[in-house]
């Protein structure tokens, strides 16, 4: 190789491995130094990923002498998959989704976390997509013109899964929306528990092919529990968030690889939660007694308690929901976008009863923040996206202003009971029917 050759291709081995290097940096950050603020096992897939992925760069390098032909497809190989992988992020739309044409009851024990907070058989369904919609047999090709079709987009709190379908707060708000219309009114519920705003674009993104002529976006918990926990500094936050590895195609063959393998080792594992088939209703029936919210809840109560006051809102926050924004407002897009802030029992008047059932401070961690940060944070985002939304076009509906922050309304922290669920869709319902004309 020629000096001048050497001198290029050293450059480039350079500038491929500092681009790698930011799309790696925040998680790096977790592992080399924050983790025991923010551990989680994806942690060591990361690292084994950027020590192969250094290692190809510049063992291209250092070793081109004898396998050049091989050193160019390896280094072809890491920048197609550092370049392509915002567009891989966005048309794989790798989102979470309910298992397709579920039908299955769960029945709630007298005696346990749910006890006297959901009553009843709840009969829970999916369709052909893995949404929860208000009504069997809907058809995503047809619409018919006498049809208001609404789909709702958020996390546990719109997924309501505790519930059956037609006792979710989308379902109950069809059903009054139905009433005053007199129009066949369906009500798509697309949430999944502890997705986030990147998710939530995505979902817009897929949802929007079908017609829909409102689409609700609730916002807020996620986002900000993955503010506490990884705490993400972007030096250049447009590309460490756009090609952020974990979205990119060889990192997640890499992780699909390892999930098969669980998969598989877990496979034998039984629900010991089924209780019995109905064969006459075809439905498998689930008993539910609550121990595993028992043992998340009091949370915080934890001995190891920290604090985190910050200023702002994640940046990992603001881009997404300014892709967000961006998609509602210039794709000329034929349906309305409302936006929710997130309800929470965040506050100082809330009861001891309703703060013993609090799991989010944050969930899945050992350690607990401290009730003002929590407050604070939680405020901080949601006067962030109300303030944000209102700077468009776009609609806002501050629903954590209505709903009491009490064991009748929430069973924890953002979770709400069946009177809660009627209360979210009475004011849902109420603001629509004064600001969206169908």
């Amino acid at each position: 190789m020629s000096y001048n050759k050497k001198k290029l291709y050293l450059l480039v081995c350079i500038t491929l491995s500092i681009v790698t290097y930011l799309s790696f940096r925040v998680h790096l950050y977790n592992f080399f130094i924050d983790v025991s603020w923010s551990y989680d096992d994806e942690n060591y897939l990361i690292y084994l990923c950027f020590v192969a992925f250094q290692l190809i760069i510049w063992l291209s390098f250092f070793a081109r002498k004898k396998f050049s032909t091989t050193c160019d497809v390896f280094l072809i190989l890491v920048f197609v998959n550092t370049i392509s992988t915002p567009l891989y992020f966005i048309y794989t739309k790798d989102v979470p989704i309910l298992q397709k044409n579920l039908n299955y009851s769960v029945v709630y024990t007298e005696d346990g976390f749910f006890g006297g907070i959901i009553e009843g058989r709840q009969k829970i369904f999916t369709d052909e997509k893995g949404f929860r919609p208000n009504k069997k047999n809907i058809s995503y090709v047809n619409k018919n013109k006498d049809t208001i079709r609404i789909f709702t987009i958020g996390a546990s709190a719109t997924a309501n899964i505790r519930f059956g379908n037609e006792k979710t707060w989308s379902s109950l708000m069809g059903k009054l929306i139905e009433s005053s219309t007199k129009k066949n009114v369906e009500v798509i519920n697309t949430g999944i528990n502890g997705l986030r705003s990147p998710q939530f674009y995505l979902k817009l993104r897929d949802i929007s092919k079908y017609d829909p002529d409102l689409v609700i976006i609730m916002t807020g918990i996620n986002d900000w529990n993955h503010h506490i926990r990884k705490n993400q500094n972007f030096i250049f936050p447009y590309y460490e968030i756009n090609y952020d590895i974990k979205k990119s195609i060889l990192y997640n063959t890499f992780r699909n690889i390892k999930k098969t393998i669980i998969r598989k080792i877990n496979k034998t594992k039984k629900n010991k939660k089924v209780l019995t088939i109905s064969k006459k209703e075809n439905t498998q029936i689930i008993i539910e007694d609550g121990s595993a919210q028992k043992k998340q809840a009091r949370s915080l109560y934890k001995i190891d308690k920290r604090f985190f006051n910050p200023a702002d809102v994640s940046q990992n926050y603001k881009f997404w929901i300014k892709k967000i924004i961006d998609y509602c407002t210039k794709n000329n897009v034929s349906f309305d976008c409302l936006f929710l802030d997130q309800v929470n029992a965040y506050n100082k008047d809330t009861n001891k009863d309703l703060m013993d059932r609090f799991y989010a401070t944050p969930a899945d961690v050992n350690y607990t923040l401290s009730f003002d940060n929590i407050i604070h944070i939680s405020n901080l985002y949601n006067d962030w996206i109300k303030k944000r939304i209102s700077e468009t076009n776009l609609f806002m509906f501050p629903i954590s202003e209505k709903i009491p922050t009490n064991l009748e309304y929430l069973r924890d922290d953002v979770h709400y009971t069946e009177l809660g669920n009627s209360q979210v869709a009475k004011e849902l319902y109420q603001f629509i029917n004064e600001n969206i004309d169908f």
